[in-house]
């Protein structure tokens, strides 16, 4: 379904991960935690790119600043 509308998943995985983390910056939180759905080291389609952007974003954030430790994990390696 996502892949239909390739823009509202940019919007909501690029532009949104980036919203969050300039207000964790922002507002002084202590950690934020981007938890992806899928597989970004490779993207095979637009989720994956903007999944991956949303690590580069959030990568950025955390190069930038010493405020908001920030941190990322992949949803399927943590369970189990």
């Amino acid at each position: 379904m996502v892949e239909d509308n390739a823009l509202e998943e940019a919007h909501n995985n690029v532009l949104g991960t980036q919203v969050v983390a300039e207000c964790a910056q922002a507002a002084g939180i202590e950690r934020m935690i981007l938890i992806s759905t899928d597989k970004v080291v490779r993207p095979t389609n637009v989720m994956g790119a903007t999944k991956r952007m949303a690590k580069l974003i959030v990568q950025d954030m955390q190069a930038r600043t010493q405020k908001t430790n920030s941190s990322m994990v992949r949803f399927g390696d943590v369970l189990g």
